[in-house]
């Protein structure tokens, strides 16, 4: 459904910190490539999703080492 859609949204952020600056409050929590994922992510995913991680690692591809997963904390906005 999504091949008919023109529009597209890419979106990048080269420094995750700067998240914090758009809302007062706001916290990162957690940046990681791919390649580098904390043991305790990395173990917790399927064995087939590990040997691609691994094979991904060992070729160390720009765009590869270029994509982050992000955990950023927002603030609580009152409602009402």
């Amino acid at each position: 459904m999504l091949s008919k859609v023109e529009a597209r949204f890419r979106w990048a952020c080269a420094d995750p910190a700067e998240l914090t600056a758009w809302r007062p409050g706001t916290r990162l929590l957690a940046s990681h490539t791919l390649s580098a994922l904390p043991p305790r992510m990395y173990e917790a995913l399927p064995a087939t999703y590990q040997e691609l991680l691994t094979r991904l690692a060992e070729q160390r591809l720009p765009h590869v080492e270029a994509y982050r997963l992000i955990l950023v904390q927002l603030p609580c906005v009152p409602v009402g």
